[in-house]
């Protein structure tokens, strides 16, 4: 009996620890629409330009405000426009 609810309990962690990254993608995606509604409606309600910057390796996200246009070009390694 005790074999079979350990059996019962480990299926069940292992089954569900797939639905941790979902969750953590789920979560990030919530994030990032979230962010991107608020700077629409800023940038409508200020007439200033924003922009959305996504800091991959300390995992951030931000919003930039502006007077100016900010327009990041193609071959721009820098993202400073």
């Amino acid at each position: 009996m005790v074999i079979a609810i350990a059996a019962l309990i480990s299926g069940v962690v292992i089954a569900g620890s797939g639905q941790l990254p979902s969750a953590r993608l789920k979560s990030s995606a919530t994030e990032i629409a979230s962010a991107i509604k608020v700077a629409y409606t800023r940038a409508t309600a200020t007439s200033q330009d924003l922009r959305l910057v996504m800091d991959l390796d300390t995992q951030k996200v931000w919003l930039e405000e502006s007077d100016i246009p900010m327009l990041a070009q193609a071959r721009d390694k820098t993202g400073t426009g």
